[in-house]
């Protein structure tokens, strides 16, 4: 088997390893569908400053900064899964191999390069032939790690040649079972800090938010108390531009997004009627494709409601709590969308609405809401876990703040809750990371708006998005005046 290395999407060529890469100046501003090839570093993708991909996997970068030897601090780790049908991968996706200090092989530091590296066998067990591999790298101790960059690899049986486009060159390197990973990190490259992101062309708050093929979508929710948004916007994170897409079929406010195999479920709500309006909740599931730009109906969920959350474990949505006929819920269902049906599971052990979700390793976490309204009165820090393989839940430690209405996102194993309001109508820009490891909480940079109501918060490439949302005076619950701000996390 040949191993070759191309820059550049534009048709596979049938190579034995084809690693595939996009520079910022080629891609296209428009939103992308299919398994995407990419390689995300200083120079490529936006990637973070001072970590960079190194021969043979890309040309030999220029740089400028101090290499950090310092591997037991730094601890870097490769993990690899499989993105061929996952483009969000370690979210929907199980890692299949991980590369540390401490595994066989390890990563090691060569001080005469200098650089990091290991090498990876792409024969090993599990691989596929055709299927494209995404490599994460991590860096940082635990509870505070974060993802440097990633690049992709596509793994085929048959041998050929692929070009190096910018120059014309072939690069083929006569190994048949290695891949050499080697990378460069520089000093100062810890972050925990939030940026400025180009605005939706829509104010929205009670939106939902999900990440399909590398592509944050907003959907749903209300600009104000009267207008009710049912475009749909995509934001791509390369151009740093949104682009409108095919709107829902009809409004749908304090909606919850999950996302199975690149399609948005919008799941939920009310219908815009009225925002209080007791017999206007919604079980409406609507399936968005990416590919074709369409929404399509799906079977309705049991339990109308609305101020709920959504959790997504190995192709399964869980719609958790809500308000459902007036009353705070502790209703658990779940969806297939192999199947289009619905089942129920373990009602969770606290009844609440406006609470958020995030998975990790296959568990989901419900945190914050609030147990009855006037929601402002009744902020919860709760957090209770569950186990969909048992279908039971346990009680974990509560988040320093209380809070609803409030924004999670995972990166990198930490769960990251976001903004909300608490007790007294406080609206809040705080941020709370939670390690499952240690079952502990720990205080991260804030957010630069508070902002609350925004149900959701999009995970992309290792850089968390506040999306929309409101942010009324203090002491105010809800204006229901959307926000068309957007802001990023990296950890």
């Amino acid at each position: 088997m040949i191993l070759s290395l191309r820059w550049r999407v534009s048709r596979l060529l049938p190579v034995a390893l084809l690693f595939t890469a996009c520079s910022s100046s080629d891609r296209s501003t428009a939103p992308r569908t299919g398994p995407e090839f990419a390689i995300s570093d200083a120079v490529h993708e936006g990637g973070t400053p001072g970590f960079y991909f190194l021969p043979p996997m890309v040309a030999q970068p220029t740089f400028g900064g101090t290499f950090d030897a310092d591997i037991a601090t730094l601890n870097p780790a490769i993990a690899i899964c499989d993105v061929t049908n996952d483009a969000n991968c370690g979210t929907l996706s199980g890692t299949l191999i991980v590369f540390a200090t401490t595994s066989t092989p390890a990563i090691t530091v060569d001080l005469t390069t200098p650089q990091y590296q290991v090498n990876w066998n792409t024969q090993a067990a599990g691989l596929v032939a055709g299927h494209t591999y995404r490599l994460h790298v991590t860096a940082g101790t635990s509870g505070a790690r974060r993802e440097l960059g990633f690049a992709d690899v596509l793994l085929t049986s048959t041998p050929g040649q692929a070009k190096f486009l910018q120059t014309g060159d072939v690069i083929v390197l006569q190994d048949g079972r290695t891949l050499p990973i080697h990378f460069r990190i520089e000093t100062g490259i810890a972050c925990d800090c939030w940026s400025i992101k180009s605005s939706m062309a829509n104010p929205r708050t009670f939106n939902g938010a999900g990440v399909a093929n590398g592509i944050l979508y907003a959907v749903g929710g209300i600009a104000n108390g009267s207008t009710f948004v049912v475009a749909t916007e995509a934001y791509d994170p390369v151009a740093n531009a949104w682009t409108a897409m095919a709107p829902l079929p009809a409004p749908q406010v304090q909606v919850a997004v999950g996302v199975v195999n690149n399609t948005l479920y919008a799941v939920g709500g009310s219908d815009g009627t009225l925002i209080s309006g007791e017999g206007h909740f919604l079980g409406t599931v609507e399936a968005y494709d990416p590919a074709s730009n369409t929404w399509n109906s799906r079977a309705p969920m049991p339990t109308p409601r609305r101020a709920h959350a959504i959790g997504v474990v190995n192709g399964v949505l869980y719609a958790v709590g809500g308000l459902a006929n007036g009353s705070f819920v502790n209703t658990v269902e779940a969806y297939d969308p192999t199947t289009d049906r619905w089942s129920t599971k373990a009602p969770m052990p606290t009844p609440r609405a406006h609470c958020a979700v995030g998975v990790l390793n296959g568990i989901l976490y419900v945190v914050g809401g609030c147990l009855t309204g006037p929601c402002s009165q009744q902020a919860l820090g709760t957090v209770e876990a569950y186990d969909p393989t048992s279908n039971t839940w346990t009680t974990k430690a509560p988040m320093p703040t209380p809070r609803a209405a409030l924004g999670i996102g995972v990166v990198n194993g930490v769960l990251y809750a976001v903004g909300g309001f608490t007790n007294g109508a406080h609206h809040l820009n705080t941020v709370e990371a939670y390690d499952q490891t240690t079952d502990t909480w720990s205080t991260k940079s804030p957010m630069p708006t508070p902002r609350d109501l925004f149900g959701a918060v999009g995970v992309l490439n290792g850089v968390l998005y506040a999306v929309g949302g409101s942010h009324p005076p203090d002491g105010v619950e809800a204006d229901y005046t959307g926000l068309a701000t957007v802001e990023a996390y990296q950890p």
